[in-house]
């Protein structure tokens, strides 16, 4: 019986956990694009609460008003240390793509998704789209991080 009732509660608290995962992806997605009630508000204050969701590490940067860099470190299953990324945010953000680099790290010339000064190539900038947040850019920066260092582990021979 008390065998049972372990199960039970185990079951119950995995359950539990599982919601709270799917709230916490739904609430992740929800993070990356603005929505409709997004539009009435200060794209600033939007923005950074949905930073706050999954790039929490990420931090503002400008003068004067006006909002130019964000900064922050991005760890991956491989680099627990991180990379320190630099956001370039254009002074017609939302219409212009965000410049993103990484800072202290030199990438091999020959990585096909990056410029020559560390700038690494995400989209195409006719790809980008206004609805898109600083949020969704890190998200990429992510995924791209992540096929950087299989990249890097198969010796160059192919990007992933």
């Amino acid at each position: 019986m008390k065998k049972l009732l372990k199960l039970i509660l185990m079951e119950k608290s995995t359950d539990k956990v599982f919601d709270e995962y799917k709230k916490s992806k739904e609430k992740t997605q929800n993070s990356w694009l603005l929505e409709e009630s997004d539009f009435f508000r200060s794209r600033w204050l939007v923005e950074k609460e949905k930073l706050y969701v999954s790039y929490r590490q990420f931090v503002f940067f400008g003068s004067d008003g006006v909002v130019s860099t964000l900064r922050g470190r991005i760890r991956t299953p491989i680099n627990k240390y991180g990379y320190d990324v630099k956001v370039k945010i254009p002074k017609s953000y939302p219409l212009l793509i965000p410049e993103v680099t990484l800072v202290g790290q030199k990438i091999h010339q020959s990585c096909p998704f990056a410029y020559g000064d560390n700038r690494l190539y995400l989209m195409r900038p006719s790809e980008w789209s206004p609805i898109f947040t600083l949020s969704f850019l890190l998200a990429k920066t992510t995924m791209w991080l992540k096929k950087f260092e299989l990249w890097e582990a198969n010796d160059h021979e192919f990007w992933p």
